[in-house]
């Protein structure tokens, strides 16, 4: 935008300095001229060399004919500053120097003079332009180089944050296992045995007076053993790690390759973790029995609603159980009718498709 301001400015600087010397048909003739170099110029590339040389010499050539055109010369000088071709800039004023002496229209004192005076104003426009676009194209390279910098910088917060949190994660999972050990090792065996005493001296006590406190004593601590048990269960399966439980399974699984995705937030329902490992191995174990697969992809990602379990093979064999009508339940094996079970336990949909080997797709409400 810059460049076309200088060049706007050099054209009107001719025009004036045309109007100091007469107005006639030959001042538009070479302000047309001049605009049409201007345009083609423009256009043309600038890794060119032989169209600003063309564009030049036809320029100098009408200046021959309407030697006003001169007037204009500054903006060729701008242009071929910008340019840098340093060999043309002065055979250009060599020749403007000889068409301006043998011209009778255009008088050395005053033209001449402020003629070259729009010849300094050019060489000063490109070079502080030249000057702006460095400092432009400097500050762009800041710019992106300041907004990759903070992407990089977003990307490792958020890494370090997800690392963070799976420490936290891993960490919380570790201190339940450890509380639940303890609590069956030291509180549950101390009640195992307080049980055990109570019975053996309800047994021998023979003071009928006795026999309702050593009954509420029982009572009492059979509560208490199963509250624990029940305690004892819940913070174990809580603790389970969904991802690593599927890594164990796939890792002993060792009838073909299988490539694992995984892609589920920390936070899952206990019903949905022991459902997806139970139909994961059951899907394995049909894949060893039942297909001649070299490949085995299990992915498990989710959306905003939905668990997504995909467990598909590269088998070439179908299975006796594999349903030819995916929505036939009475077709299906024990195994894929106890997978259909579970799905439809947690409110969810399975489908199996039997095309390019065997797929199972399974969809599971969040809530």
């Amino acid at each position: 935008m810059r460049r076309v301001t200088d060049q706007v400015i050099l054209i009107i600087y001719g025009l004036i300095l045309g109007c100091t010397i007469k107005i006639d048909a030959s001042l538009v003739i070479a302000l047309l001229l001049a605009i049409s170099y201007l345009a083609m110029m423009t256009l043309a590339d600038a890794k060119s060399l032989w169209r600003p040389i063309l564009l030049t010499g036809l320029f100098f050539t009408f200046s021959i004919i309407y030697p006003l055109c001169l007037l204009f010369s500054p903006l060729i000088i701008y242009h071929l500053i910008s340019r840098q071709n340093k060999l043309m800039l002065g055979i250009s004023l060599l020749v403007i120097f000889y068409l301006s002496l043998q011209s009778d229209v255009i008088p050395l004192f005053p033209t001449g003079t402020f003629l070259v005076f729009g010849f300094m104003i050019a060489g000063y426009a490109v070079t502080q332009t030249r000057q702006i676009d460095k400092l432009a194209s400097s500050l762009q390279k800041t710019r992106d180089d300041s907004t990759e910098l903070t992407l990089l910088l977003q990307d490792k917060n958020r890494s370090l944050r997800d690392k963070q949190d799976y420490e936290i994660y891993a960490a919380t999972l570790k201190e339940r296992n450890r509380i639940a050990r303890e609590i069956h090792d030291n509180v549950g065996h101390l009640l195992s045995r307080a049980i055990l005493i109570t019975g053996a001296m309800k047994m021998t006590n023979q003071i009928s007076s006795l026999q309702e406190p050593f009954e509420s004593l029982d009572s009492s601590l059979g509560e208490a053993m199963d509250s624990i048990r029940k305690s004892v269960h819940d913070l174990h399966d809580d603790a389970v790690d969904l991802e690593k439980a599927l890594e164990e399974i796939i890792a002993d699984f060792s009838f073909c390759p299988v490539d694992f995705s995984y892609h589920l937030s920390k936070t899952i329902a206990r019903e949905v973790k022991y459902n997806v490992i139970a139909i994961v191995k059951e899907a394995l174990n049909n894949v060893m029995k039942h297909s001649n697969a070299k490949l085995v992809q299990l992915t498990v990602s989710e959306s905003e609603d939905l668990y997504q379990v995909m467990i598909e093979d590269n088998g070439t064999t179908i299975s006796p159980n594999t349903p030819t009508n995916p929505l036939n339940i009475e077709t299906r094996g024990i195994g894929l009718i106890n997978m259909t079970e579970r799905v439809k336990k947690l409110h969810g949909t399975i489908t199996f498709y039997s095309q390019n080997g065997f797929r199972i797709y399974i969809k599971l409400p969040k809530h």
